[in-house]
């Protein structure tokens, strides 16, 4: 005899199940940016090394030599590829978080314990708690955030094309002095492109962690406030060990036991105002 199904779906709500199963239904637009400008910025690195390759080992009668004798500045070379590489490996740990969060039960359970975060925040009286940068890898503050690092990844590449067609002999002289101030100038806007996806990326990794820690803590109070509440029932000796021995802080115990003072016994009969 089979068992009668006991689970009643709308029409609506059956076609709306069945034609997402197997599918993906949360949107990584910003991952696949991020994992875009990561190769943009590899492909980049690589052209500044092949031109820091070509000035430290020149070859006569090549644009290497000719790179080498005129004047740039390999300081701020290095410089340019050190703050990119910083760039790409901000990039890839955003993606990194992006990705997380475009799993739809990490992603489930982020926006669970952010909303009981931002209601125990609330209840608390902590004022100002935005809770939704946990997710802003995915949303407008992460799609900034790169396209940002994106728009200074293109300017680099503007910079390195245009050298690498500069004029060779008395021109390249002058086209070397344009180079190294464009790398004195590209620096800065690495720099601020690379702090703008890592604030993104922190804020929400910080967000998570701290709701986490907060949601625990607040659990473990709960937990230990309950059992100095229940001092005096003989029943629980779990609870009236705890509080006999002294294994929680003065200070805790009294606390709760001011803050169970006003809470209504939940053996108090149909009616009864009786405190702890």
């Amino acid at each position: 005899m089979s068992c009668p199904c006991k689970q009643k779906l709308t029409d609506e709500q059956k076609n709306l199940v069945n034609s997402q199963l197997g599918k993906s239904f949360v949107q990584n637009t910003t991952g696949g940016q991020a994992g875009g400008l990561s190769s943009s910025l590899g492909s980049s690195l690589g052209k500044l090394n092949a031109l820091k390759t070509a000035i430290q080992t020149p070859t006569a009668g090549t644009i290497g030599g000719a790179i080498g004798n005129t004047g740039v500045d390999t300081a701020k070379l290095n410089k340019v590829i050190g703050d990119v590489t910083n760039m790409q490996n901000a990039v890839n740990a955003f993606k990194s978080q992006a990705d997380k969060l475009s799993n739809p039960q990490t992603l489930m359970s982020t926006i669970g314990s952010m909303n009981f975060y931002g209601n125990l925040g609330c209840a608390l009286g902590i004022e100002g708690l935005d809770v939704t940068v946990s997710i802003g890898v995915l949303t407008g503050n992460g799609q900034n955030a790169i396209s940002i690092g994106g728009g200074v990844q293109a300017d680099l590449d503007r910079i390195l094309d245009n050298f690498a067609k500069s004029p060779s002999g008395s021109g390249l002289e002058g086209a070397a002095a344009e180079f190294n101030s464009a790398l004195e100038g590209i620096s800065s806007k690495i720099n601020e492109a690379t702090s703008a996806i890592s604030d993104v990326t922190n804020k929400s990794v910080n967000m998570i962690q701290q709701a986490a820690s907060t949601i625990g803590k607040y659990s473990q109070i709960n937990f230990f406030s309950t059992l100095v509440g229940d001092a005096n029932d003989p029943c629980n000796k779990m609870s009236v060990a705890v509080n006999s021995n002294g294994l929680l802080t003065p200070e805790f115990q009294q606390l709760a036991g001011v803050a169970n003072a006003s809470v209504a016994s939940p053996f108090a009969s149909s009616g009864s105002t009786t405190t702890r």
